[in-house]
């Protein structure tokens, strides 16, 4: 994949947009905290996480920061940049492998075998080096694998908001998550995420 330069500082300006009817919610989503509106009580009414998952996450929807030793990525949920709303969640990741931020999905554990799942959500990079990537995965916890396929991988910066989407089969006995997947360096904003089952 080519990777590209931090370049000059992005133009956030176009980073919010009044989307209108495209704003609807997803039917049949899943996901608790998609879209990342829903605030925390504190002085910080946003919520963070990082990689280590110490200090715990505090990013409403049971979304939780993994994996590997020392902190190199940070997700912050913020109100510079969004698809729809008012917030979104921005990455920021230093010589990440592999650092997810994930929400497990407690329904696809019965009866959904063989059905088709759908991952849905829009990314605006605003710097990719050094093999910095992003991408949406399902991962199954029974396996501790990655269900295939994954999203396109995005590994260079984005002039807007650009939709990753991906269709897959639930396997028999699967426990999954729902990960927003980050390695090298890279810093983007994550919005509108959905996981349906049909």
């Amino acid at each position: 994949m080519t990777n590209g330069g931090s370049g000059p500082s992005p133009d956030l300006s176009i980073a919010r947009h009044d989307l209108g009817a495209s704003c609807a919610g997803v039917t049949g989503n899943l996901l608790a905290n998609s879209s990342f509106e829903t605030e925390i009580t504190g002085a910080d009414p946003n919520g963070k996480a990082n990689n280590t998952g110490s200090p715990a996450s505090t990013i409403p929807g049971m979304w939780d920061g993994c994996c590997g030793t020392p902190q190199t990525t940070q997700w912050s949920v913020t109100q510079t940049a969004s698809r729809c709303g008012g917030r979104s969640v921005e990455v920021k990741s230093t010589s990440a492998s592999l650092n997810v931020l994930s929400q497990a999905i407690v329904p696809v554990q019965t009866g959904n075998a063989g059905k088709t799942f759908t991952l849905s959500g829009y990314a605006f990079v605003t710097a990719a080096s050094s093999g910095g990537q992003l991408l949406l995965d399902v991962f199954d916890l029974m396996t501790n694998q990655p269900l295939s396929p994954t999203t396109l991988a995005l590994a260079s910066p984005t002039s807007d908001w650009t939709e990753l989407r991906v269709t897959g089969t639930v396997p028999a006995g699967a426990k999954v998550q729902v990960r927003i997947n980050t390695s090298g360096n890279v810093t983007a904003y994550v919005d509108d995420l959905a996981f349906t089952i049909n």
